[in-house]
């Protein structure tokens, strides 16, 4: 197991445990996988795959929270996950993520019985995008009434999946 690996493995199981009890990932530990993995791409020759994961991280990250697609948490295990996996590898894990994650969603809609009203809601937000926001409706996180999973824990199984079956060529495992 490379120090890479085990750093991110450490960092994904703390921030599932924390999002799946409390639908929080505390700022110190996605902060301590940044330093982290900005130290091993320095001890690896890698610093400049780290910084650009880290941008990238960032750049998916932080426009979705900004939307209220997802909590802040996320968005910086997002960037962490990129500063240990680099943008290419990242790109994979989002991937990963997103359809782990709409699986999540669809059965916690299918267990609260809320099938129909969420399909419909997707609706209208794909429309409110399509149109750049001329029709459909917008719902956020802050949004009365709205339902949110654990994305951490997606990103994690994305993380992990990406690690060990890349989309892409040229990830850093």
């Amino acid at each position: 197991m490379t120090a890479t690996f085990a750093v991110l493995l450490v960092l994904l199981a703390v921030s599932t445990v924390s999002d799946l009890k409390y639908l929080k990932i505390p700022n110190a530990w996605t902060a301590a996988g940044v330093v982290a993995g900005l130290a091993l791409g320095l001890m690896h020759g890698q610093i400049g795959g780290a910084f650009l994961g880290l941008f990238a991280g960032l750049a998916v990250g932080l426009p979705l929270f900004a939307l209220r697609a997802i909590g802040g948490g996320d968005a910086k295990l997002i960037a962490a996950v990129g500063t240990l996996m680099g943008p290419t590898s990242l790109l994979s894990a989002l991937l990963y993520a997103g359809i782990v994650g709409g699986v999540m969603a669809l059965l916690q809609a299918v267990r609260r019985g809320r099938l129909t009203s969420i399909l419909r809601r997707a609706l209208g937000l794909t429309m409110w995008a399509a149109s750049l926001g001329r029709r459909g409706d917008r719902r956020g996180l802050d949004t009365p009434g709205a339902t949110s999973i654990p994305y951490g824990a997606a990103i994690a199984a994305g993380a992990l999946a990406a690690w060990f079956f890349p989309l892409l060529p040229g990830g850093t495992p």
